[in-house]
Parts: C-alpha cells; structure tokens; sequence
C-alpha cells in the first residue's frame, strides 16, 4: 500500500490531518476565500478581455451560479484528474515572470509552460541565452536587467508595472534557479503577488539559520555551529566533535562541504576552502568562475562567498524528499533513495525511487522535512530536500525552495506521473496543488553517477555508446567532453563524467541494471595530474620577456635562424628512443645546443648516448608499466629540483606517442592534446571525425566479431580492405576480394594480432613462443575494420603545423604496392601528379589534421588520389620514418627534426620552403622474389659508385629468410636511391640500377622449421636437403630467377585526368628486418626490427616456420 507520505497503516490518518488537511474542504483555505478568489479571475477576465475563452468559468453560456461555482471549487482542490484539467485550463493564459533563466539545461520549463498556454515573461541579463527563445515561439518577452545591480529590484519592478501598460499585466513571479530564488520571492511580496515570504526563503538558503528554527518548533538538528574566523576552529570542534562536516552556510553544488576528521584536519581545510570561496561565483549560464583580485564581478553572476559552519557528521541513509505544498499542507511527498556519497566531498553517486527503506521511515522523513517547512515558514511551492535516515532518526541537510534539478522532475514524472513544472506554475500565480498520485508507481528508476576515479584529461569517444540500446536503459549520458580535465576525490572535489538511468519493475531490478551496465564500461581517463600542483616546468616560450616575438614568428632564414638558437640549453624529455637508427635525432638535438633526457626501458641502446656525451641523461623506466605516466612524472619532477626546467616532452616512435602526450598534459606542457594523438591513432575514429567535419572519408565498418563480416561487407561492398584500426608495420592489411577471403582474412589476422607483440628493443615476438608477454613489450592486439578498396596514386604528405596551419606541407608520390599486402616499391619527390591535384591532397592532410584537434607539430599523413578525389588513409602524429626526413631536407631544405623540437618547446614553426626544389629523388625497394634464405655478397657493391646514386643499401644478410608475396607480407631486401634533375630522370636511374643486380635468393621446397638460435639456414643438413638447388658455395653460384612485379591496369581517370605512378621493370620491392635475427615465426619469421629510418644491414638469422598466410620479416616505414 502506497501512502502519499510514505507513511504506515496506523499513522498515515492522523499524519493525512495534520498536513495534507484532509479534514478541511479546501486546500487553499476556506471555501469563502477560495469564492472570492474565482470571482476575482472572473472580473479580471471581464474588465480585461485578454483571458476570454481560457477558463471554464468564461465560457459563454457557462452557468456560473454559486451551485456551479462550489462544484468547480471543490473541483479545483480534487486531486483527481479531472481536478488537474481544471487548474491546468485555469493556468493557460497566465502571464508568468521568470527571473534568471538558469543554464541551457533549463530549456525544458520554458517549452513546458508554453505548451499549457502560459504568457512567460524572463527577465535576465543581457546576453543571456534565453533572449533566443522569444524568436522559436517559447518566450512571449525577454526584458534585459544586470541582475548583478545594486537596484535590481527596483529595476524588475518597474518593468513588471510596465508589463501592464501592454496589457500583459503579471499573475505570478517565480525562478528555477537557485540564486534567483530570494530575488524572485523579494519581487513578488514587492508585487503584492502570490509566494512565500522573503524571511522564509531566506531562512530555508542558511543552513544555520535553518537548524535555529528547526531547535525552536522542537524538530531534531544536528549539533551545529558558526565559525566567524579561523580563531573559532577549537571552540567550534570542542562543541560539534569529530567526525564532523564544514561547509558554508550558503552554498551551491556541495562547493566547500568537506568530511573533517580531527583539529588538524579542519585547520586546514578550514584555510582551504575560504580560500577557494573567497571570489568565486556562478554565472549567469550556472558555470563556476574565481574573481580576479581587482577585477569586478561579471553581469549576471552570483558570488558563493559566504560564511562557514561545521556540523556534527551523520551517518546512515541519505534522501531526497520532494515536497509540493499549498496552503500550508503537504499535498505530495515522495522520498528518493541516495546512494553513499562520495566522501570527504558527498558527491552523489545514485539514486532510485521509489525509496526502499520501509513505510515507518520514510513517514519520519517526511514527517521532518514537511515540518521543516513549516518551521520557516514556508506555505506553497515545490521544494528539493534533502535529509539522512540515521542511526538516531532523521535529520535534516538542506531546503532547497524550487524543483530539485538533474532528473528529478523527469524521476516524479515516471516514477508517480506528477509532473513538478506544472505543480510550480500553478504554485506561482495562487492556484491550488493537488496533483492526483498513484497507489502504486507506474515505473521504478535508478539513477547512476560515474565519479572520475582517477585525476586526469578526459579521452576521446562516446564510452557510453554499447549501452544507450540495452534493456531498460532510459538515457546515459556523458557529462564531460573529450578534453576536460576531471578529478578523482583524492585530488579535490569529484567530477561527474557520465549517468546511466534505468527503469525495472522493482526498485532493486532497476538498481541491478545499473550497476550491471557500469561494469561494462571504462571511462577513458588519461594522464594523471596528480603532480600538477608540485611540478615544475619550463614557462611557455612565449611569456619570456627578452624574446624578440616578430623575428620569432619570420618565414625567413633569419627568422630559423633565430628560432633554432632558442632552442640552446632547452630540456627536452624524449620517451623512448625507439631503436639505434634513431640516433641521428639525438646528435642533431645536441649540435643544436638542446640538453636532451631520454626516458625508456631499462636497457635500452640509448642509455650508451649518455656516456657518448650525445644526451644528458638516460632514466629507466619500464615503458609498459600500468603506471608509467606516474612514473615518468615522477623522474621528470626530480629533474626539475635539479634546475632542469623541461621545454618540452616528446618522441619520434610511433607506439610512445600518446604516451609522451599524457606526460606533457600531466606537466601542463602545452602541445597536442592525447584526445588528438588517440583519434589519429585510430583509423575508425579519424574517419568519424572527418565524416562530421565534412572531409571525404572511405565507406568503412568497424568488426566487433566474426559475426559482424556479411554486414559489413555488404555496406563496404568488393574489393575491400580489412586492417587493424590501430596498427603497425602494416600487419594485418590485406585486400580482400569476397566474402569467402573476408572471413579467411579476418580470422587469420584476429589470431595473429592477438598473439605478435613489440618488444622493448624494437623486434617482433610472439607470445605462443615466448610464452608470455616480456616487461615494456607492446602487444599489437587491436580491433579490426573494413574498408572500401581505394584505387588511384598513393602519396604520403609532410606537414609541419603550426597554430594548427600548415606552414609547410608538400606531397611524395607512392608507386604502386605489392598488393594484397600493400608493400611499398618505391617513391619520388616532389609529385609528378598536377599541381591542382597536389593542392587537393595538401587540403586533405590540413583539414584532417584540423579536425582531429591537432594544433602543432610534424606529422606524416598517407593518403590517396583516386577516381573520386583525394582520400586518406592515415595520419600518423610524428616524423615520418625511413628516408622522409633526409628526402624533406634534400629536396626541400626543410629539416622535420628541427621543426619536431621546435615545436615541442612551444615555438612557432615558419620553415622557408623554395618555390623550386633543390634536387628530385627516387628511392626503390627490392621485394624479395621468392621465398627463400638470403644469399652470400654484396650485391649492390657495383652500384653504389654509378651516377646520381645517394645509397644501395642491404636490408637482410646472408641466412636469413625472405619472404615473396604469393607466400605472405613480401621482405624488402634492399634499398636504393637516386638523384636527378627532374623527377622522371630519378625515377629513371633507380630503375635502370634496379635492372643490373640479382639478389641472392634460394627458393625453399617445402615449408622450413626453426632450426635453433643462431644458426644459419643454409649451413644447415635439413635445410640444405630442402633447398632447390644444389648447397651454395658463393654467391656467384646465383643465378635466381627474378619474379617482376605486374603493372596495375590503368584506373579510370578524373577531370582533370590523374598522373599515373611510373610504370617500372622492377625487381618485386619492399619490407624486410633490419637488425635481426631472420623472419617473425609464422607471421613473419623469428624477428623483426621496427625501423623508422634507413636500416642498416642485418645480422647472423634465425628462422622459422612460415605459416599459410604470412611470411617475411618487416621493417616500419
């Protein structure tokens, strides 16, 4: 059985006489007053005309004798539906007053009271938001008052008496913002309109003052008392004891109530949050904001300054109880269960209703907070109270006089069908409340709230996305946006990051669901700031005061030059060295004066840099660390005590990057945010944000399951890619050309990506061998996606941006891939295609960068010109790797290094870039022809003196195996590269080169096994029975058959017409180990080497079992 107060069998009649008035024929007093009351709408009605047709008692031809008018008065007061109809006509035609239109959230009232006829009238600061609604039809008028003036009541008098000179004179003054409520009761009185008292409302805003009132009607309070200063704090303590609870006598959003737990404590927190309230403020769109000292307070803001008291600290059950008065009588009363807070801050975590706790409880709930009201001397309105169940009864914690916020109107909605927006409008212009309430709910409802458990930046996407579609899900919400920073509880007050709500039959099937669905998601929360208030860093370039900032900001050789001698006695943090190719970095980081930090895993190649004199100093950490970012906080806080300032923290390998991101979040180092680093890192993600920023963005799918293919592939449709949405080494990139390879495809690579893993040093492993994953090893485990197939010219593009511009940015033309395997045969630079074509693809790699949120830094972005225009394939928020810095600096003069540490100390990037370039370059890569074991020799040794030749290089030795591309991800074996005037003269030697050399390939006959570390495949008996040839004795035994690479059949052309790639006689090119110690097993053969730049020649191999579907050994571009 349902009681409108929650009460028992027993006590619910005597509580119905004492405060829902049951006794009495009216609720809004005597049938007498209540005549004259309709008797007065009838002659406003008359003498005014504007109401005519609106109610029931002007209806022509209406009986309106006394009968007829005690029946629609009793009608009136009957919590009935019939009676709710009736006050709800009487209501439509009111003209209504609205001071303060609170936040955008608020939006919902307005529409509200429009649709039940009610003339609204706001009255705000100017610029408000609320302006806007007079033009959608919501508001009838916007009058613009500084709310924030010394004579804002006598200024929203006046407009309101003026309101009548329009006709539009004013039945009722009210808010549904919280600051506004003793502004709006203090107009009204003034008015002579409908309300409560103003010494009412003000008494309900001080919690003191509250308890003071509550002692003398005799109803139970917390010991409690005011502190006027700091010198109190004993005395104060002495009388509450401890636990106790601080807080502000007049405060908004639990701003300063803080769990105290000895003397020591409240000293201190005492100091801290004075501190904090002493300038604070909500403005006018309900945003916190601190008052600069001198500065005044902006339009429209409310200042939270108050003073302090400290209370006893209750324990037990925390409620909201929502009451609806009229005449003095409780007419509606429904408790909400809290759930723990979040101490010391009692941040809320959840809620639901109807309340569990039993009937005797929440009648003494009721009981308290109805009496409460009372006390003060409040009589009608809708009030939000909130109150504990303690081990010793109720107690009170707050009155707030108007709607609770958040979900509470939405909660009494479904939960008892009384819809709190009405039951205030009626409250406002005098009609009586007395919404008709279920015997039992119509639904059941929890509420969550997502605390951030920990300190930090908020990550990129919606991470509440899965669950929006679940059963019983009625919203879930995010709270915060990619970007805001958030804090745990250790840290200070607790932010809400996200809500899920849900409806069950039962209270507790609805909580079940709530918590059923948080454990599903994880908030993606990243750097921890735990050490920003203690750590120390460099200040931003820009405020130092001898800077000389138009020759800083120069495109000219000056102006660089000026920039890189800043870069002088700078700290630079590099996470991770990636491996020993990278080395040139850190010797051109020193010539340039920068005292360079090295952090990476214990044991690294790089810690040898420091007794090199080529960095300052190397600090081990272990990269893959659950708390790395702490770590590395930690280390670069020591280096600060030290006098070393860091400028900046960054990296040139690819799997650090959003890892040295979230170290310079947590040391407030500006540059790009890890929400960037993170979507550009997810090829999925990218694409989204391009789709919304209107970029032309590839039909993609992401795959969840196997089950996921035949839908996707009917979306994406064939030939089609599938790849791993977050990869490297372009594992697991595969064209695929049914729905039968799809799921071939897709299965193969699930495994493999599940089991290869990158180790600290740089080589491939996998886990099935090595029977675990190693410490500061990076698994490659990632969610897959498919993607149309795109044709056309593959380009990469090299951008340096700057203030989020592209100040330099140029295009280098990709031959044709190895496909399905998307390996790379060659380049040159500067682009052959058209210069309008070029400039396409410059706007494509700029306009994603921007959309992704990047604002500075160096960045190799891939891409494609194809039959419908540029598309992407992906960004990459680094240098790029292999020869792309030494081909940017030959052909263009632009070093991307020195822009890389530029930008990491926050300078501007201004590169000079000739209109012409300063030589063309072509570099080729040999893909292995067959599937094999490297021979003996050096064959490129006689190309390497012929003109125009920049370098031949190896990229395996001899023993090692090779992998074709009919048998998995083919091995580029060596490199080549070449000079010229123009770039089809480039093009043109490193192809006629090409033609003159024949690696030293041995084909296999069967599948090889893995022979042992160390122990070359061709000085081996099992593996010499296998080979298909007699056992070599030189290399100039060789005479290998050379498998040439098919050219691709023409791609229909745009307008204007595309540049195809150079068609080349070309010996199979591209990717193979360099370092190591043969192919990743199965995958790729024992190891491979992830380089970013030009390998240099491999070492003694193993090798191992190639598997069905994969082969080779890989090297990372």
């Amino acid at each position: 059985m349902a009681f409108v107060i929650g009460a028992s069998p027993a006590s619910y009649g005597s509580f119905r006489n004492s405060f829902l008035g049951s006794s009495v024929p009216s609720l809004c007093g005597t049938p007498q007053m209540m005549n004259q009351y309709m008797g007065s709408i009838e002659e406003r009605e008359k003498s005014s005309g504007r109401h005519a047709g609106h109610t029931l008692l002007s209806t022509p031809g209406l009986d309106t004798s006394i009968m007829k008018r005690k029946s629609k008065m009793d009608t009136l007061h009957k919590a009935t539906e019939e009676g709710k109809a009736l006050r709800l006509k009487l209501l439509s035609g009111s003209v209504i007053v609205f001071i303060n239109s609170g936040y955008k959230g608020k939006r919902f009232i307005y529409e509200k009271a429009r649709d039940l006829g009610v003339v609204s009238i706001m009255i705000d600061s100017p610029g408000s938001w609320s302006e806007a609604l007079v033009e959608e039809g919501i508001l009838h008028k916007f009058i613009p008052i500084d709310l924030g003036a010394v004579d804002v009541k006598s200024q929203i008098v006046a407009a309101i008496n003026g309101l009548a000179d329009e006709g539009l004179a004013a039945d009722g003054v009210m808010t549904f913002w919280e600051t506004a409520v003793p502004l709006a009761s203090a107009v009204a009185e003034l008015l002579d309109l409908p309300g409560n008292p103003l010494k009412a409302i003000e008494a309900a805003k001080n919690k003191h003052e509250t308890r003071r009132l509550m002692a003398v009607a005799g109803l139970p309070t917390p010991r409690n008392t005011l502190i006027e200063s700091k010198d109190e704090l004993k005395k104060a303590a002495d009388h509450v004891g401890f636990p106790a609870v601080l807080k502000p006598i007049e405060g908004l959003l639990s701003i300063g109530v803080v769990r105290v737990n000895d003397l020591q404590h409240l000293i201190k927190t005492y100091t801290e949050v004075t501190d904090l309230m002493d300038g604070m403020y909500m403005s006018r769109d309900g945003q916190m904001g601190q008052v600069p000292k001198g500065s005044s307070l902006p339009k429209g803001a409310a200042m939270l300054k108050c003073q302090m008291m400290l209370e006893e600290y209750l324990d037990g059950v925390e409620v909201d109880v929502d009451v609806v008065m009229s005449g003095r009588k409780a007419v509606y009363c429904k408790v909400t269960d809290n759930w723990p807070t979040m101490e010391p801050w009692f941040n809320e975590t959840g809620d639901n209703s109807p309340s569990v706790l039993p009937e005797n409880q929440q009648y003494d709930l009721s009981k308290l907070c109805v009496g409460t009201l009372l006390a003060l001397g409040l009589k009608m309105g809708v009030y939000h109270v909130e109150a504990k169940m303690t081990s010793r009864g109720p107690r009170l914690i707050e009155v707030n006089c108007r709607m609770g916020g958040g979900q509470v109107r939405d909660n009494n909605l479904a939960v008892w069908g009384v819809d709190l927006v009405d039951e205030s409008l009626l409250a406002a212009i005098g009609l009586p409340n007395a919404p008709p309430v279920p015997a039992k709910p119509f639904t059941c409802r929890s509420a969550l709230y997502f605390n951030a458990m920990r300190s930090g930046v908020m990550g990129a996407g919606d991470w509440l996305s899965e669950i929006r579609t679940f059963p019983g899900v009625v919203y879930a919400k995010l709270l915060v946006k990619e970007g805001d920073h958030v804090t745990c509880s250790l840290d200070g007050l607790p932010t809400w990051i996200g809500q899920i709500m849900c409806d069950g039959e039962t209270p507790k099937e609805a909580i079940d669901l709530v918590k059923k669905y948080e454990e599903m998601v994880s908030p993606p929360i990243e750097t921890p700031s735990s050490a920003l208030s203690s750590l120390k860093c460099a200040p931003p370039l820009d405020m130092e005061a001898d800077i000389d900032r138009a020759l800083l900001a120069m495109c000219s050789q000056e102006g660089q030059a000026y920039r890189l001698s800043l870069l002088n006695e700078r700290v630079i943090v590099f996470i991770s060295a990636g491996y020993p190719g990278k080395k040139f970095i850190f010797e051109k980081a020193r010539d340039l004066g920068v005292k360079s930090f090295v952090i990476d895993n214990p044991g690294s190649w790089s810690s040898e840099l420091e007794g090199q004199g080529v960095i300052t100093r190397f600090i081990p950490v272990v990269m893959e660390a659950e708390t790395v970012v702490e770590q590395i906080v930690a280390a670069i806080t020591g280096l600060a005590g030290e006098g070393y300032l860091p400028s900046g923290v960054m990296t040139f390998w690819e799997t650090s990057v959003p890892l040295a991101a979230r170290v310079a979040e947590a040391l407030g180092i500006k540059g790009n945010t890890s929400n960037a680093i993170d979507a550009a890192k997810n090829k999925f993600e990218t694409r989204r944000l391009m789709a919304e920023a209107g970029l032309p963005t590839p039909r993609n799918v992401l795959l969840t399951s196997k089950e996921d293919l035949p839908a996707a592939a009917q979306a994406v449709g064939f030939p089609a890619v599938i790849k791993p949405i977050n990869g490297l080494l372009s594992i697991g990139v595969v064209r695929v050309s049914d729905a039968e390879s799809l799921t071939k495809v897709f299965c193969e690579t699930e495994d493999l990506m599940n089991d290869l893993y990158l180790t600290k040093d740089g080589h491939m492993e996998k886990i099935s061998e090595t029977g675990s994953l190693p410490e500061g090893a990076h698994p490659l485990k990632c969610q897959m996606m498919l993607e149309e197939y795109l044709d056309g010219t593959e380009v990469d593009i090299d951008v340096v941006l700057s203030s989020s511009k592209a100040m330099y940015c140029k295009v280098t033309d990709n031959w044709p891939t190895l496909e399905p395997w998307f390996n790379e045969t060659g380049d040159n630079a500067p682009s052959m295609l058209p210069a309008d074509n070029v400039k396409e693809l410059e706007e494509l790699a700029e306009g994603t960068l921007q959309c992704l949120g990047f604002s500075t830094g160096v960045f190799h972005v891939e891409a494609k010109l194809t039959s419908r225009g540029p598309r992407l394939i992906e960004v990459n928020s680094r240098m790029g790797g292999g020869q792309v810095r030494e081909n940017n600096r030959a052909v263009w003069g632009v070093d991307l290094v020195d822009e890389a540490l530029m930008a990491a100390v926050g300078m501007p990037n201004a590169p000079v870039v000739p209109e012409t370039a300063f030589t063309c370059r072509s570099a080729l890569y040999f893909n292995s022809p067959k599937t094999g074991v490297m021979g003996s020799g050096d064959w490129l040794a006689d190309i390497r003196s012929l003109p125009g030749v920049v370098y031949a290089k190896l990229m395996v030795s001899e023993g090692e195996h090779v992998t074709c591309a009919e048998d998995g991800l083919p091995t580029w074996l060596g490199q080549l590269m070449c000079n010229g005037s123009t770039p089809q003269e480039a093009v043109d030697l490193v192809t006629k080169y090409a033609d003159m050399v024949s690696p030293p390939v041995f084909k296999f006959r069967a599948k090889l096994p893995c022979f042992g570390s160390g122990e070359p495949v061709s000085s081996s008996p099992a593996a010499t029975s296998m080979l298909s040839s007699t056992p070599p004795v030189a290399s100039a035994m060789i005479t290998p058959v050379v498998t040439v690479a098919p050219t691709p059949a023409p791609i229909p052309a745009p307008s204007p017409a595309l540049v195809p790639a150079p068609v080349l006689e070309q010996k199979t090119m591209k990717k193979s180990a360099s370092g190591t110690a043969g192919g990743l097993s199965s995958a790729f053969g024992k190891k491979a080497t992830i380089s970013d730049d030009a390998p240099s020649t491999a070492n003694a191999a193993n090798t191992a079992n190639l598997d069905n579907s994969w082969g080779g050994n890989a090297t990372y571009k």
